[in-house]
């Protein structure tokens, strides 16, 4: 990198990209964990 700027335009680009995948993941796991529940209501629901 030839410049402090350029680094931080960098560390910056770097950052919110993880933070996406962070947040894209974290929605991801909810929403398997909501699917997986919902399942065994059902199946809960249908032994009746």
């Amino acid at each position: 990198m030839k410049s402090d700027q350029e680094f931080i335009s960098y560390f910056k680009y770097r950052f919110d990209m993880i933070r996406f995948q962070t947040t894209k993941d974290y929605h991801q796991e909810l929403k398997s964990n909501a699917d997986y529940q919902q399942a065994q209501k059902n199946s809960r629901e249908s032994e009746w």
